[in-house]
């Protein structure tokens, strides 16, 4: 899933992505300087393993442009 979202957007900063993020119950948002995902079952992986199944996930459609990694391919800083 995140390397289709990765190809999908190259050279395209202003393609829209979906990103995902697990968190606590209760959380709804996903906030400037979160840590995200373009893979649901990455996200759910995180959830279950992380949070010890205690989450809900979070989608959110930003621009490819306001995403940046530290070359992890899961996980993308989230920068709006």
């Amino acid at each position: 899933q995140w390397r289709t979202a990765a190809l999908k957007a190259r050279n395209k900063p202003e393609s829209p992505i979906d990103v995902y993020r697990a968190v606590p119950k209760g959380v709804k948002d996903i906030n400037h300087g979160d840590w995200v995902t373009t893979s649901h079952n990455y996200a759910k992986w995180h959830g279950e393993n992380v949070l010890d199944g205690n989450y809900d996930i979070v989608k959110k459609t930003v621009k490819a442009k306001e995403l940046s990694t530290e070359g992890y391919p899961y996980e993308f800083g989230y920068h709006e």
